[in-house]
């Protein structure tokens, strides 16, 4: 009996593109902390690095795009 499953290099290959910095919004937004950041394609619920803190926290709401 043969086996039909395939590999991951038998599968079709996904066409592939650049994305570069300036193809991101910017994005204002207020961590769970309190903070707020401008960080490039962000979204709620993301987990980032907050300068006041020091430490991870989460997005909690996008103000401007």
């Amino acid at each position: 009996m043969t086996s039909t499953t395939r590999t991951h290099r038998q599968g079709s290959a996904a066409p592939t593109r650049r994305v570069r910095l300036t193809d991101l919004p910017l994005v204002a937004a207020r961590l769970r902390c309190g903070h707020l950041v401008r960080e490039h394609g962000i979204a709620v619920r993301d987990i980032v690095f907050c300068p006041g803190c020091g430490s991870q926290s989460t997005v909690a709401s996008v103000i401007a795009q």
